[in-house]
């Protein structure tokens, strides 16, 4: 069975600019979250967050984790807010909660409806 195809989504909210992830991120797909994470910080206005929304996302290994982590010290090192939103029963969260040891992703739940 093959492993669920990643994709990335934009979208631009208010005071935000959200990326929406799908499917499968690992190492082969770790350098297209790269891609997306400097195009949606080089975008967002001053003020701004980035949200990376990982709801959808069905499946995460070590190279999808160590590019979230890229991820976090690259908004850092703009100032840009970063959210990691993820579903609180999802195997995402469980495998990011085991490995991000120090926090460095800033993990929340999915927005109330």
């Amino acid at each position: 069975m093959a492993a669920p195809t990643f994709a990335v989504r934009r979208g631009d909210v208010r005071d935000a600019v959200v990326l929406t992830l799908t499917g499968a991120l690992d190492a082969f797909a770790a350098p297209d979250l790269d891609r997306a994470m400097g195009e949606a910080l080089a975008a967002a206005n001053p003020g701004h967050a980035l949200v990376v929304d990982l709801c959808a996302l069905e499946f995460i290994a070590a190279g999808g984790v160590r590019a979230l982590l890229r991820a976090a010290d690259a908004a850092d090192r703009v100032h840009v807010p970063l959210r990691v939103v993820v579903g609180e029963d999802q195997y995402v969260r469980g495998v990011i909660d085991r490995v991000d040891l120090d926090g460095r992703i800033p993990l929340g739940g999915p927005p109330a409806p």
